[in-house]
Protein backbone atom coordinates (compact mmCIF):
# COMPACT_ATOMS: atom_id res chain seq x y z
CA UNK A 1 0.00 0.00 0.00
CA UNK A 2 0.84 3.52 -1.01
CA UNK A 3 1.45 5.73 1.94
CA UNK A 4 -0.27 8.65 1.28
CA UNK A 5 0.65 11.04 4.05
CA UNK A 6 3.56 13.63 3.32
CA UNK A 7 5.18 16.56 4.69
CA UNK A 8 4.74 19.95 3.10
CA UNK A 9 7.10 22.75 3.74
CA UNK A 10 6.64 26.35 3.26
CA UNK A 11 9.75 28.78 3.79
CA UNK A 12 8.74 32.05 2.90
CA UNK A 13 11.42 34.88 2.53
CA UNK A 14 12.44 38.40 0.94
CA UNK A 15 12.14 36.94 -2.79
CA UNK A 16 9.02 34.86 -1.80
CA UNK A 17 7.77 31.41 -0.93
CA UNK A 18 9.52 28.01 -1.31
CA UNK A 19 6.90 25.77 -1.54
CA UNK A 20 8.60 21.57 -1.20
CA UNK A 21 7.10 18.39 -0.41
CA UNK A 22 8.68 15.29 1.54
CA UNK A 23 7.96 12.06 2.15
CA UNK A 24 8.66 12.49 6.06
CA UNK A 25 8.92 14.69 8.88
CA UNK A 26 13.13 14.06 9.12
CA UNK A 27 13.64 14.94 5.51
CA UNK A 28 11.64 17.97 5.89
CA UNK A 29 13.33 19.12 8.88
CA UNK A 30 16.59 17.97 7.34
CA UNK A 31 15.59 21.48 4.85
CA UNK A 32 15.11 23.58 7.49
CA UNK A 33 18.23 22.80 9.25
CA UNK A 34 19.89 22.84 5.88
CA UNK A 35 18.68 26.31 5.57
CA UNK A 36 19.66 28.08 8.79
CA UNK A 37 22.91 26.21 8.29
CA UNK A 38 23.25 28.41 5.03
CA UNK A 39 22.02 31.81 6.45
CA UNK A 40 23.21 31.71 10.12
CA UNK A 41 26.13 33.38 9.82
CA UNK A 42 24.61 36.07 7.51
CA UNK A 43 21.85 36.78 9.51
CA UNK A 44 22.77 36.58 12.92
CA UNK A 45 26.69 36.95 12.78
CA UNK A 46 26.41 38.05 16.76
CA UNK A 47 24.06 34.45 18.35
CA UNK A 48 25.94 31.28 18.82
CA UNK A 49 24.53 28.33 16.50
CA UNK A 50 23.35 25.70 18.42
CA UNK A 51 25.65 22.62 19.01
CA UNK A 52 23.22 19.93 18.25
CA UNK A 53 22.93 20.05 14.36
CA UNK A 54 19.28 19.03 14.75
CA UNK A 55 17.98 22.21 16.41
CA UNK A 56 19.73 25.17 14.20
CA UNK A 57 16.59 24.98 11.81
CA UNK A 58 13.97 25.58 15.07
CA UNK A 59 16.61 28.03 17.03
CA UNK A 60 16.68 30.01 13.43
CA UNK A 61 13.43 30.33 12.98
CA UNK A 62 12.09 31.27 15.95
CA UNK A 63 14.86 34.29 15.70
CA UNK A 64 14.01 35.30 12.80
CA UNK A 65 10.46 35.13 13.92
CA UNK A 66 11.69 37.85 16.79
CA UNK A 67 13.94 39.77 14.48
CA UNK A 68 13.23 39.22 10.47
CA UNK A 69 11.00 38.71 7.93
CA UNK A 70 11.32 34.68 6.99
CA UNK A 71 9.56 32.11 8.47
CA UNK A 72 8.88 28.20 8.21
CA UNK A 73 6.44 25.63 8.30
CA UNK A 74 5.74 22.22 7.84
CA UNK A 75 2.27 20.69 7.59
CA UNK A 76 1.16 17.16 7.74
CA UNK A 77 -0.90 16.23 4.82
CA UNK A 78 -3.02 13.59 3.05
CA UNK A 79 -2.52 13.33 -0.98
CA UNK A 80 -6.11 13.02 -2.48
CA UNK A 81 -6.25 10.21 -5.18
Amino acid sequence: MIDTKVYVTIYSHNDGDDVAVWQSLESALDYQNQIAEELWDHEFPDEPRPEDRSEIGQAYFDLMDQNGNEWFSITLAEVQT
